[in-house]
């Protein structure tokens, strides 16, 4: 997490090419070109806020990449995004299988029954430890139906 608003956390995305790219747009907003299949990327869109505002399945066809910028090609139009890392509050996008996850399920499934999932007091205490130093790092996960990007707080991937 970078920061937290209004009881809303916000997440620092950097572009992690060539699997997914980050950046602003002239208006201000930012936007997220992930690609979700072979042929296709979605194009997400937030507000300056970092509430999400669109998103769309195109045709990778429709992506080119510059020294300096990433176009969007559109029916009359391009949409220049300039790449810039972005912050964005959690979304979740199921059509495109795209999500902000604030920590891994199995934390959630540990912390709603810590005894069950976890028998041993050794091993509990330290999922425990995992569960702490993963929040106190800021740590996020940029979840995708192909594969899961887990991020640290400057919005840099570590592993996937």
């Amino acid at each position: 997490m970078a920061a937290t608003s209004h009881d809303q956390a916000t997440y620092r995305i950097k572009g992690h090419s060539p699997e997914f790219d980050t950046g602003t747009v002239s208006d201000g907003c930012q936007a997220l070109l992930i690609q979700i299949t072979e042929n296709t990327t979605a194009f997400v869109q937030f507000e300056k806020s970092g509430a999400l505002m669109s998103f769309q399945e195109i045709d990778n066809s429709r992506v080119q990449r510059t020294n300096d910028a990433i176009l969007v090609i559109g029916d009359g139009q391009s949409i220049r995004v300039v790449p810039n890392p972005i912050e964005v509050l959690e979304f979740h996008i199921e059509k495109l299988g795209i999500e902000i996850l604030a920590q891994p399920e199995s934390f959630d499934e540990f912390m709603a029954n810590p005894e069950k999932v976890e028998p041993e007091a050794r091993y509990r205490e330290r999922t425990y430890q995992q569960v702490t130093e993963w929040k106190t790092e800021g740590r996020f996960i940029l979840a995708t139906w192909g594969k899961d990007y887990w991020m640290d707080r400057d919005g840099s991937v570590f592993a996937t």
